[in-house]
């Protein structure tokens, strides 16, 4: 019963080698809603310059890391390119949110209400 939700059996065996790159990007799109969630708050605290910043520099990071990540590796390593910047941004926006505990409360209550609809 549950082999029927496999890749193999959905879209043949060539979809494959892309199985494990999106399992990757899976985690892209967990970090960059918990972005989307931070960035929102600086906006509405009067900050965009930080949330343009932080969209800066995981640009320049992405774009740093996926040409040589891509050549080696492949689509996993444009996958893994993705993602880092995205891990690296997040960690960057929760020691920021640390330093200004006001807003730290404010993000914890969005995840909270966040997950608990999940």
């Amino acid at each position: 019963m549950f082999n029927l939700c496999t890749p193999k059996s959905v879209y043949g065996p060539k979809w494959f080698p892309a199985v494990a790159a999106l399992q990757v990007l899976c985690f892209y799109g967990l970090f960059r809603s918990l972005l989307s969630t931070t960035e929102n708050l600086y906006l509405a605290a009067g900050k965009p310059q930080v949330r343009t910043k932080l969209n800066l520099l995981q640009l320049v990071l992405m774009g740093v890391l996926m040409y040589p990540l891509t050549i080696r590796y492949g689509i996993m390593g444009a996958a893994i390119a993705a993602t880092l910047p995205s891990v690296l941004v997040v960690v960057l926006t929760l020691r920021e949110e640390m330093m200004n505990n006001e807003q730290l409360v404010a993000w914890g209550c969005l995840m909270r209400q966040t997950f608990i609809k999940v």
